[in-house]
């Protein structure tokens, strides 16, 4: 991106570096305009958005396995990464990923076709078309449209499209799998075929999650950001709204009327963010499970964290509450560094602009392209903290980490 190739007029390192990092963590928050960037530019972009949305470690042991037979100790580890109990599922798993990228983004880009071609030029259209699939179906939530999403605001087919690669992409590749699979062995092979306890966590807290959001979003927007708009318009935007604000970050509205009640929904949406193992962030939908059964079972009395009828391993559930807590100090810190260095802006502005880059949600209250270049750093070092993970992070600057093989007395303090 910092070839002349790559740029329509001269872009400073800093910002360069910014997108780079926003794409490739499917972030899409931009300190510069993407019409900037040239057609070469931008198709190096649309590379980072697919390879980003994967994961690189994905795609890394994707290759491999095509190229050759993969031994132990790497089945082990993408094992690891993709939280598979049986070896022999790894290479399959593999091939579904990238046979369902394929498939879906496919019929992304020539539905998009079909709705944008009178208003572009063939070539143009093309581009579009597969540049705005990738970007909705990774959660990038980057587009070519002059006016951005909102272009299509009153479009239902381009936002009902929209809405489903959002959530094909943030339920989850293994969600995706385990669903086949059951499809298959019900009407296929006609055998039982028991779903897991992550899939049935993934796809009712996104459901729950999607209906709680849309009827906030239509209740508080329907009569100021929506206005204007018909009634299938609104329930319609509500539902994309509740869907990308969740990880995507596309926009139908303007971000400047919103109400501070929707901001604050935002904030919460985009911190649980999407399911592990999916193109999208946050803490994901199964550490809000976790954290939502925990409490419960503090408030009922109950020795076990349970879960639709299965208990839940304690060293999951204090990685749960682990990562919520690095993930909401990181962002306080950030912030907190943040307003000593951007002063001109306000504490809701630089407390959500740290936030979206940390959860990867690329909503932007306007203040992007005007940090300083200390605060772009700070936003550029959060958007891959967020992307890699708190606790992983965390984990990986561990060093020493014998197992303890003595525990001390237990004693009881005061808690309120």
């Amino acid at each position: 991106l910092s070839l002349p190739i790559s740029q329509n007029s001269p872009i400073p390192f800093i910002d360069i570096l910014f997108t780079t990092t926003s794409t490739a963590t499917v972030t899409g928050l931009l300190t510069v305009p993407i019409k900037n960037f040239t057609i070469f530019g931008q198709f190096i972009i649309f590379v980072l958005m697919q390879l980003g949305g994967l994961g690189l470690m994905t795609m890394t042991l994707l290759l491999i396995s095509f190229v050759i037979n993969m031994g132990l100790s790497t089945q082990l580890i993408a094992g690891q990464i993709l939280e598979i109990n049986k070896i022999k599922q790894v290479k399959r798993i593999f091939l579904f990923i990238l046979t369902l990228t394929a498939i879906v983004e496919l019929i992304g880009a020539i539905s998009t076709f079909l709705i944008i071609y009178k208003d572009y030029e063939l070539k143009t259209a093309i581009f579009y078309s597969a540049f705005h699939s990738i970007s909705s179906f990774c959660n990038a939530g980057i587009t070519l449209f002059p006016n951005g999403i909102a272009y299509y605001s009153h479009n239902l087919s381009m936002l009902i499209i929209t809405s489903m690669l959002m959530l094909i992409g943030s339920i989850g590749f293994i969600t995706w799998y385990e669903i086949a699979k059951f499809l298959r062995a019900k009407f296929i092979i006609k055998k039982f075929f028991s779903i897991s306890l992550q899939t049935k966590i993934v796809i009712s807290f996104t459901t729950v999650l999607i209906i709680i959001g849309a009827i906030i979003f239509y209740t508080l927007e329907a009569n100021n950001s929506l206005l204007g708009f018909s009634t299938s318009e609104k329930i319609i935007n509500s539902i994309f709204s509740a869907i990308s604000l969740k990880s995507t970050g596309f926009l139908t509205v303007n971000f400047v009327i919103l109400q501070l009640a929707t901001i604050l929904y935002i904030f919460v949406s985009g911190f649980i963010g999407a399911a592990p193992g999916s193109t999208g962030s946050g803490i994901k939908v199964t550490v809000f499970a976790i954290a939502i059964a925990t409490m419960k079972s503090v408030i009922t009395g109950r020795r076990d964290v349970e879960i639709f009828g299965r208990s839940i391993a304690h060293g999951q559930i204090y990685k749960a509450l682990t990562i919520i807590i690095l993930s909401i100090s990181w962002i306080i810190t950030v912030t907190f560094f943040l307003l000593i260095t951007e002063k001109s802006f306000s504490f809701l502005d630089i407390l959500f602009e740290t936030l979206s880059a940390f959860v990867n949600l690329g909503v932007s209250s306007g203040i992007t392209g005007h940090l300083s270049f200390t605060g772009k750093l700070f936003l550029t070092t959060t958007m891959i903290v967020g992307r890699i993970g708190s606790l992983t992070l965390a984990l990986a600057f561990l060093t020493g980490s014998d197992k303890v093989e003595f525990s001390y007395p237990e004693e009881r303090i005061m808690l309120s």
